[in-house]
């Protein structure tokens, strides 16, 4: 018989003496990634976003939610630094996040969603760091299920605000610094 409780705002299912946490997993590239079903709001087929200039690369642009704005991060983009390829199948996944005590919706971009996975806590390992091409502080561990690994994401880390603030902050400077040049008395003037 399985009970559901909630714990420090997680989806927990326990039977048979394990506890199981719920994972929605998805693909980025070849790798299944996962982050807790407890702060999804709702998956959304990929469609119009609109950009907003001089963003981060990772911030793929904004859409527009039943009247809420809603930024959406591109994952591929701000793991890999690689450019995510629109396809049929990709979607986005709106999480509800809090940040500095203020409740923050953002929608993360991913090339496919596969299910919901329930991960016994004890097939969950700390993760390697070594091995994968992602930042150590982005990876909660790794989950395994049947054949399969799953890279479980800190995305509270992913989705730091003020590191992506910061982004933000250099992107401008780089465009105002390419954009203004000095002439040949050394005054700024606006570049080509």
């Amino acid at each position: 018989m399985m009970e559901e409780m909630t714990i420090e705002n997680s989806a927990v299912i326990v039977a048979d003496e394990k506890r199981y946490s719920q994972y929605m997993t998805f693909m980025l590239g070849s790798d299944i990634y996962g982050i807790p079903v407890s702060i999804i709001k709702e998956v959304d087929r990929y469609g119009k976003v609109f950009t907003v200039p001089r963003s981060p690369a990772c911030i793929k642009g904004i859409i527009n939610l039943r009247g809420d704005v809603i930024p959406v991060i591109d994952l591929n983009k701000r793991l890999f630094n690689n450019e995510s390829t629109i396809t049929a199948l990709t979607s986005i996944i709106i999480i509800q996040l809090e940040q500095e005590g203020e409740i923050i919706q953002i929608g993360v971009m991913n090339d496919c969603v596969k299910t919901v996975a329930d991960i016994a806590d004890e097939d969950i390992e700390a993760s390697p760091g070594f091995a994968l091409n992602v930042r150590k502080e982005f990876i909660r561990g790794i989950g395994k299920m049947q054949e399969n690994f799953i890279i479980l994401l800190e995305i509270q880390s992913v989705l730091n605000l003020n590191e992506i603030s910061q982004l933000f902050q250099d992107a401008v400077k780089t465009d105002t610094v390419s954009v203004l040049q000095p002439d040949a008395s050394g005054n700024a003037r606006q570049g080509g």
